[in-house]
């Protein structure tokens, strides 16, 4: 009766851990899991879902622009925004694994960063922390279907309805956005000092920036329906080909 299932572990002693029961278009059922009652239900027009922490989801609107924040612990809506240029959200991914070691140098894997999909083949990263709109890039020819990441928390994985499968380093991912955001500045102070360089100030405020992927698949051919990274060396995706493709990350290759 209902379209997947969300069990959550709370992280205080104090609180109950619950799971929730999500049914894409109107309901989300949340229950005690180890008495088996339901808390709550909460209503709304929900299309895909990812879960922020022990009390906040994040989803989209079906068939809208619309990013909404809610608390279901205590059934509140805390943030909504719309995308003005996208007709369609989803789907949307959080980098929600465990931290990594003081020893590594890469992108802390804790969740930090929000990632969601659009009809128009953009993908949009905000950061948790701040709340801030970090960056857009194009990522996909079609519409996005699938987003997912990596164990480790390094790699944001896509897939499309142009057919292909994508992964992205988190790295390039920010390291373009810092790079975006310094043009913009120095562009903007230049159109300060001198009044011919409006038109190369609208040619870099438009919002979307150029991230190279760092693997692309291209052996499905229908659209990718779902991505699963079951550890940091395989990685499984769904077509409406009705085929199950299996890579290895580490040689970049189709095992099967």
């Amino acid at each position: 009766f209902a379209s997947s299932l969300c069990c959550l572990s709370a992280t205080m002693p104090s609180k109950l851990e619950l799971a929730l029961c999500i049914s894409h278009g109107s309901l989300i059922d949340v229950f005690d899991i180890h008495t088996g009652v339901h808390v709550r239900h909460i209503t709304g027009n929900f299309g895909d879902i990812a879960i922020l922490h022990d009390s906040l989801l994040v989803c989209c609107e079906n068939s809208k622009n619309i990013l909404s924040v809610y608390n279901y612990r205590f059934n509140q809506l805390r943030w909504k925004c719309s995308i003005p240029k996208e007709t369609t959200l989803g789907p949307v991914c959080v980098a929600s694994t465990i931290a990594s070691s003081a020893s590594s140098k890469s992108t802390p894997c804790d969740p930090r960063f929000l990632f969601v999909g659009s009809a128009s083949g953009h993908i949009y990263c905000w950061c948790l922390l701040t709340g801030k709109l970090l960056c857009v890039f194009k990522a996909h020819l079609q519409a996005i279907t699938a987003l997912t990441m990596s164990k480790d928390g390094n790699l944001l994985m896509s897939g499309s309805n142009d057919c292909l499968c994508k992964v992205w380093k988190l790295s390039s991912i920010i390291l373009q956005c810092d790079n975006s955001v310094q043009q913009t500045q120095s562009t903007t102070a230049a159109t300060t000092n001198n009044t011919t360089a409006t038109a190369t100030t609208a040619s870099s405020n438009t919002g979307v920036c150029s991230v190279k992927e760092y693997i692309v698949w291209k052996d499905h051919i229908l659209g990718v329906t779902d991505i699963l990274c079951a550890n940091n060396q395989r990685v499984f995706t769904a077509a409406r080909d009705c085929s199950v493709k299996v890579y290895s990350l580490l040689s970049k290759q189709l095992i099967s």
